[in-house]
């Protein structure tokens, strides 16, 4: 049986631990392992790619790594990987010193019974905007299934900023999608990701242009709409 032979092999690796005794193992299947990596490279990595398609925004994963490099265990009670993304702009990487208004990290998981794409973003807001914008974001209806958080980052000068994060999970047992349509879904909630980035960018031009908030608030809801 593949789970005697995979915990032998994780007792052989680990019985040097302190902790070792005290631990709790997770054990995948490595025939599935193989077969749940391709399904995510091959059915639902293309979504993400096709997303970008003709855009200045990359993927960044990891170190540089290929996305078959970067999928990792989730651990699961059934054997499950998952691939972790950031959304970069290549002329402004995301970083300690950046001035970037946006972040936005993607997670695709997948099983041989389920897969689901989640994505967090956050918008970085000068703190010279009028607070109560930000308070309509937070007060949104239709977000309140899963409501935007508020956190305050000061820094010296005029840096200080507010940021209000956002994030969101969707998606099916193998059973109600196909591949093909997870691929297509996991598409669209990248590509409303994009249209969240444009209007961040157009917004950045001008903080206290009404008309430009209200395109970032759409965009938001469009992506990020929970009850």
């Amino acid at each position: 049986m593949w789970q005697i032979e995979e915990l032998q092999r994780y007792i052989e690796t680990n019985s040097n631990d302190a902790l070792f005794n005290s631990k709790t193992v997770f054990l995948s299947n490595p025939k599935q392992i193989e077969e749940i990596e391709d399904i995510i490279v091959d059915q639902i990595w293309p979504g993400v790619t096709k997303a970008l398609h003709n855009v200045p925004i990359t993927t960044k994963i990891g170190t540089g790594q290929s996305p078959r490099e970067g999928i990792h265990e989730k651990r699961h009670e059934y054997t499950t990987r998952e691939l972790v993304f950031l959304l970069e702009d290549p002329k402004r990487p995301y970083g300690p010193s950046s001035n970037v208004p946006w972040y936005c990290r993607g997670k695709i998981e997948c099983s041989l019974m389920s897969y689901m794409i989640s994505l967090d973003f956050m918008v970085h807001f000068p703190e010279r905007i009028s607070f109560q914008k930000i308070l309509n974001l937070l007060k949104e209806p239709k977000m309140q299934g899963c409501p935007p958080e508020l956190s305050y980052n000061e820094a010296s000068g005029d840096k200080s900023i507010f940021s209000v994060s956002f994030t969101k999970g969707s998606g099916a047992g193998w059973g109600l999608k196909t591949y093909d349509e997870a691929g297509e879904h996991v598409f669209k909630e990248v590509k409303k990701n994009m249209n969240v980035i444009e209007a961040v960018y157009d917004l950045e031009k001008d903080f206290e242009n009404m008309s430009k908030f209200n395109s970032l608030h759409r965009a938001l809801l469009e992506a990020y709409e929970a009850y």
